[in-house]
């Protein structure tokens, strides 16, 4: 009866143990948010460094705290924004999202790696990242939200992932050295002002794309023509008439 009385308390210390969704805890230089704790899932994501003046950052697969191990899915919102000192980010394999502007303003940060197991990157992920010179998206990252990569005018070139079926709006928009774009074949829509102000000199629209819509090439000085597929069925008003397009097909109709 004793022993049945002990081993009952103690389950009931380790269980009081567990965090809670919405906890957070700090281990090495980085703070964590439970993001997911039951049976099956326990999960945290990167929450904030210690000090804003963090010069590198590798985020690792796990994390432990009060004896439970969590997996590090994610990075939260506006984690590292304007860290301007940050010169290197590693990101582990256990990560599946990263949240709108979590390296926003990280002026100093030269190249990023997405592992393969990134699903979503928020919007303005790496917006005014003016030191950004290389980005590698490993793995197909489905959705890409609006303005991730927003004034980083040191950044290229970029191959997007295969299964990105929307270039979000103002994707790459102000990134004034981009001279080179690889894309994934499931490319349907193009967003308003994706590649505004870029340093391409000529573009192949994919060949399942379409919708390029209004302002997707705007400004850009450099770029004289722009080749389109014959699926393209909508240009916006403001790149009409702006490059001597060269369509596969019927011409599309413009929109307004």
């Amino acid at each position: 009866m004793k022993k049945s009385i002990l081993l009952l308390c103690a389950a009931t210390i380790a269980m009081g143990s567990f965090a809670k969704v919405g906890d957070t805890f700090t281990t090495g230089n980085l703070t964590y948010e439970v993001t997911g704790e039951n049976d099956s899932i326990r999960e945290v994501a990167v929450a904030a460094p210690q000090s804003t003046e963090i010069t590198a950052a590798t985020i690792p697969a796990t994390v432990s705290n009060g004896g439970v191990k969590y997996s590090v899915a994610g990075i939260r919102h506006k984690a590292f924004a304007d860290c301007a000192l940050l010169t290197t980010v590693t990101l582990p394999k256990s990560l599946t999202w990263i949240g709108a502007y979590s390296f926003g303003g990280c002026t100093a940060l030269t190249a990023v790696t997405i592992p393969a197991s990134v699903g979503t990157i928020g919007r303005q992920a790496f917006a005014g990242c003016t030191s950004l010179a290389k980005v590698t998206l490993k793995g197909d990252v489905a959705r890409m939200g609006d303005d991730v990569f927003l004034g980083c005018t040191a950044l290229l070139s970029v191959a997007l992932p295969a299964g990105l079926s929307t270039v979000g709006s103002g994707m790459f928009e102000r990134c004034e050295n981009l001279s080179s774009v690889s894309f994934g074949n499931a490319v349907a829509t193009i967003g308003n002002y994706a590649f505004a102000g870029s340093a391409m000199e000529s573009l192949t629209v994919p060949a399942r794309t379409g919708k390029v819509a209004d302002g997707a090439f705007a400004y850009s000085d450099q770029l004289a023509t722009v080749s389109l597929p014959n699926s393209v069925e909508f240009i916006g008003s403001a790149i009409a008439g702006q490059f001597p397009f060269t369509v596969n097909g019927g011409l599309p109709r413009f929109i307004v």
